[in-house]
């Protein structure tokens, strides 16, 4: 079912009193999704009263490291699933379908209720009738679609009150809050360079800001802090661009080896088309990313063309603008279809 009305979703968190209510959110987990995650959680701690859970599969990125997440419980589907057998309220971030989430999809058998908040495209036949579907692809990211939530809702007047009271003790409750959903509109409008940075994006961080956001304290470990050795293993993954034939795509890669003999992780390729969005001259841009033996991200970016279709079309999603997909094979015959088919899209 689709929710038009954002204040219904409020009387589903005002109903969640004492009950367990898991959060979870899309594989790799980045800047929007999981700094979402959190700061769903610290709303239904500190203020629904609820007993949240944020459940992924993945290793807690060290690029979110800056964000209060300690404080959160975070766990697997497997610990979570020893300790809690039933759910009353699963929340999905940042993604609508079942086989993209970063746990075992088990879960959604444990849970009397689902409620999706996303702002990707929909796919109609992931969607399920008895879920419940907050859906808005225009939105600049999940946060700030938590955030209307939020800010419309009966807790309004209590976030006030924290934001003019340093001294109450839930402060950093507040402070945790603003960073995540501030963290979630960097990551989704690429620090604001993106064309999906609108009004209300920035009405919405002049509201953060009222309510004690201080950016630098964002921006900076976000986007800015990073090892000699993380520039050094971007020069050689810009080293890999190549054109196609019409010089209109542009293309590089990242391997495990790479990441290995720079003292890098998975959590690098975090941002890593910012590099080149720049470019003027070409039409798509596709970085391929090898996250385990033979088995690559693929992502895809362009101001033309709908890359959502292109996306879709190998099992992906995402944006028109921005979206990617998972491939197994080897890299030279991965490169080399994908490249084939975005031309036959694009001329």
């Amino acid at each position: 079912m689709l929710i038009k009305n954002i204040l219904e979703i409020d009387d589903i968190f005002n109903s969640s009193k004492g009950k367990v209510i898991a959060i979870t959110t899309h594989v790799n987990p980045d800047g929007d999704g999981l700094a979402t995650a959190l700061a769903l959680y610290y709303c239904l701690k500190n203020v629904y009263s609820a007993n949240p859970y944020i459940i992924m599969d993945s290793s807690y990125p060290t690029f979110l490291d800056f964000l209060n997440y300690k404080d959160c419980k975070i766990t697997s589907f497997m610990k979570f699933k020893e300790e809690i057998n039933k759910i009353d309220l699963l929340v999905v971030l940042d993604c609508h379908e079942e086989d993209r989430v970063d746990t075992d999809t088990k879960i959604f058998s444990l849970t009397e209720k689902v409620l999706v908040i996303d702002h990707h495209i929909a796919k109609e036949d992931s969607m399920k009738e008895n879920y419940f579907y907050y859906i808005d692809s225009d939105a600049v990211s999940a946060g700030l679609m938590l955030h209307r939530i939020i800010r419309k809702s009966k807790i309004t007047n209590y976030i006030s009150r924290q934001a003019e009271s340093s001294k109450n003790q839930n402060t950093s409750f507040l402070k945790d809050y603003v960073d995540c959903i501030y963290t979630s509109i960097l990551n989704d409008t690429d620090n604001f360079v993106n064309s999906n940075a609108k009004k209300e994006t920035f009405l919405v961080v002049a509201e953060l800001i009222e309510w004690g956001l201080e950016t630098h304290k964002v921006v900076n470990p976000f986007l800015n802090r990073k090892s000699i050795l993380y520039y050094k293993y971007i020069g050689e993954v810009l080293s890999t661009i190549s054109l196609n034939d019409n010089m209109k795509i542009v293309s590089y890669y990242s391997t495990l080896k790479m990441l290995k003999n720079n003292n890098q992780t998975l959590d690098s390729y975090s941002k890593m088309m910012r590099w080149t969005k720049g470019a003027f001259d070409v039409d798509v841009q596709v970085l391929f990313q090898e996250h385990e033996n033979n088995l690559w991200k693929i992502s895809l970016r362009s101001d033309l063309y709908d890359m959502s279709k292109i996306a879709h079309h190998f099992g992906g999603g995402g944006h028109i603008k921005a979206s990617g997909f998972q491939i197994i094979g080897n890299f030279e015959s991965i490169k080399q279809t994908v490249i084939k088919y975005i031309e036959s899209q694009i001329s």
